[in-house]
């Protein structure tokens, strides 16, 4: 039996894929978070990141954890209460090609275990699946995924831009 090391590396957060575990995702439209919003989360990011630096070890560890998980409500409820700024996921047509890409299109790729598309924004539960001996990088799945969405999103209506978010924040 082949034995698959996890895939790791470093932005905001260490993220760390071990093989065989789900992930979950939340991709968001370029722009749907307003300025002010974004100001204030990184604000408040700033504000987490003075917190945990007088820890060290597992303690900065858990309580950056803890933060994220803070800021990611923010961010969540911020996305699920938008009334203006690109909502154009609660198009229907433009929404079945986020779920054809996620059910169909790249499925070879992993195994979903539960999305939902928002008006805004779309969450996602996949674990990667092993091709060829290795297993499929995270990175791979969401340029997959996005390219894909935002390309034929765009045939729809080529006067938008109705691109997912490099990040979250």
């Amino acid at each position: 039996m082949t034995t698959f090391s996890p895939t790791y590396y470093h932005r905001n957060l260490p993220h760390w894929h071990p093989p065989g575990v789900p992930i979950f995702f939340t991709c968001r439209l370029e722009g749907s978070l307003p300025a002010k919003t974004t100001q204030e989360l990184k604000s408040m990011q700033e504000l987490l990141a003075r917190d945990i630096s007088t820890l060290s070890g597992v303690k900065q560890q858990e309580r950056r954890v803890q933060n994220f998980k803070k800021l990611f409500a923010r961010i969540d409820a911020a996305l699920d209460k938008a009334t203006s700024g690109p909502l154009w996921l609660a198009n229907p047509e433009i929404a079945s090609i986020v779920e054809n890409s996620l059910l169909s299109k790249y499925a070879a790729l992993y195994k979903l275990w539960a999305y939902v598309v928002m008006a805004n924004h779309i969450h996602f539960l996949l674990t990667p699946k092993v091709s060829e001996g290795s297993i499929t990088r995270v990175r791979v799945i969401l340029q997959k995924i996005k390219g894909y969405t935002a390309y034929e999103a765009n045939k729809t209506a080529p006067n938008r831009r109705t691109v997912l978010a490099r990040r979250i924040v």
